[in-house]
């Protein structure tokens, strides 16, 4: 299954003929594997992402990530969904790629019912010829009501313009 949505995301970054402008939305999608430092327990999960170039080198990203512990017994009950929304500046930019730094508000349900809180991190990109985006994330994700309150998490992904 992996081998065969790796070749399917493969042979769409080299096959498509999608371009896309400045200031244009980008579709994200990307598993993210979550560590929890004070419990030492991993989680699994999977974001889909809409960013949007705004002026002056800066982007807007609006997250949905849902995570899964695969050792409970409950897979449900102890799954999350996250609704996340991020502020990016750039910090650096290059020829084909820029790094960024992410900052913002986390909301969404758990086992313990609302989760609120905040995610920071940072966020490399590489920029193909037909616009689409090969990225590696890392965030740090705070939740104030939840049963892990901190998480560490890499992500890599692929953005594809809209």
């Amino acid at each position: 299954m992996k081998r065969l949505l790796f070749s399917l995301l493969l042979l769409i970054s080299t096959s498509a003929n999608l371009f896309a402008g400045e200031r244009d939305w980008h579709l994200g999608l990307s598993p993210m594997l979550l560590a929890n430092p004070d419990t030492r327990s991993l989680r699994y999960g999977t974001t889909i992402s809409l960013e949007k170039e705004l002026s002056g080198r800066k982007f807007m990203e609006f997250n949905i990530l849902a995570t899964a512990n695969e050792k409970t017994k409950d897979l449900v009950q102890d799954s999350e969904l996250l609704a996340m929304a991020y502020y990016k500046p750039v910090l650096t930019l290059g020829k084909n790629s820029y790094s960024l730094f992410r900052l913002g508000g986390t909301l969404g349900f758990g086992s313990k019912g609302l989760l609120f809180g905040v995610g920071a991190g940072f966020e490399y990109d590489i920029i193909l010829r037909n616009r689409m985006k090969i990225f590696i994330s890392q965030d740090n994700i705070l939740v104030f009501r939840g049963d892990d309150r901190f998480s560490s998490a890499i992500s890599i992904g692929l953005k594809l313009p809209l």
